[in-house]
């Protein structure tokens, strides 16, 4: 019979998968495009989370060497509510990933943000379109006003 793996066994696995996203996802941002007389690149705030996902995956990661606690570690299930909310979220971020491109952000966001907030649970439509319309609208205007950054809007291009 196979033995039951316990919560410090899965901090060690989720502890050095995090430790090589973040390395991965950093590693990449070495390869953003560099901007003449901008401070802030778009490599910033993507290496800020990388660093943070590293640091605290090898929080976990060490933690886990001194815990006592032996409890077994829960069993992924499909047929959990949870897992099936973080598979959907994980699909509305590869569609916008597929997408951005074509769509764009200012026609995109609004749409992934009020989805993940269904998926999340809210059911106050006139809240969700304001915040899906609002953070959006104040996340673009940072970035172009602020940051001088041009974040792709696909068949909205021309407000550039």
């Amino acid at each position: 019979m196979k033995k039951p793996r316990t919560m410090p066994f899965a901090n060690r696995v989720a502890g050095v998968f995090g430790i090589l996203i973040g390395g991965t996802a950093y590693w990449m941002t070495t390869s953003f495009k560099q901007f003449i007389n901008v401070p802030v690149g778009p490599e910033v705030f993507p290496q800020i989370m990388s660093v943070a996902l590293i640091l605290f995956s090898a929080i976990l990661l060490v933690q886990s060497f001194f815990t006592k606690d032996r409890r077994r570690a829960p069993t992924l299930s499909l047929r959990d509510k949870g897992m099936q909310r973080m598979l959907m979220v994980l699909g509305i971020v590869v569609l916008m990933f597929l997408l951005w491109d074509t769509v764009g952000f200012l026609i995109l966001s609004p749409l992934v943000l009020f989805l993940l907030m269904t998926v999340s649970g809210a059911r106050n439509w006139a809240t969700m379109i304001i915040l899906s319309l609002g953070i959006t609208i104040v996340v673009w205007l940072l970035f172009w006003k602020v940051l001088v950054i041009e974040i792709p809007l696909g068949p909205l291009n021309f407000i550039y």
